[in-house]
């Protein structure tokens, strides 16, 4: 599927020079973690853990609450769009 959208992909997903979105694979093993976790911890709890385990947002941050929330919310609409 072509990026045809501003600024930066969807959490999850990288653009290639052409254009066309993939799946990155570091993005997409972090969601993993937060989706296995996120029925037992709170996104808070999550974030300090993605924090401690030397996890960083894509922008080489800290993970704070309101970055889950963000990279979740822009996945799932990837996500539908992919289907």
């Amino acid at each position: 599927m072509k990026w045809t959208g501003h600024g930066a992909p969807p959490y999850g997903f990288e653009v290639d020079p052409d254009g066309t979105m993939f799946e990155s694979d570091v993005e997409q093993a972090i969601l993993t973690k937060i989706f296995q976790k996120k029925k037992n911890e709170t996104l808070t709890s999550l974030a300090e853990n993605l924090t401690h385990q030397g996890f960083e947002t894509r922008n080489g941050k800290i993970w704070t609450r309101q970055a889950i929330q963000r990279a979740l919310e822009s996945n799932k609409r990837a996500t539908k769009l992919l289907s």
